[in-house]
């Protein structure tokens, strides 16, 4: 009898989605505190972390869109 593995990509996908959002977020705080923390103009850091949060939910959001067109 051979072996069969049944995956559903979909679900692989959702999870892998969620791991990378996760991951994003984490990383996306360790920024804020250290562009906020240690930057030289507050205005600069809070444009800076705008331009990548807006940046990333687009990226995300396309992600997302394309995960539930499988």
């Amino acid at each position: 009898m051979p072996f069969e593995l049944s995956v559903d990509i979909t679900r692989v996908a959702q999870v892998m989605f969620y791991i990378l959002l996760f991951f994003f977020s984490v990383y996306a705080l360790f920024l804020g505190y250290h562009w906020f923390t240690f930057g030289t103009s507050k205005q600069t850091s809070t444009i800076a972390l705008a331009i990548y949060l807006l940046g990333g939910a687009v990226l995300f959001l396309t992600l997302a869109s394309s995960i539930r067109l499988l």
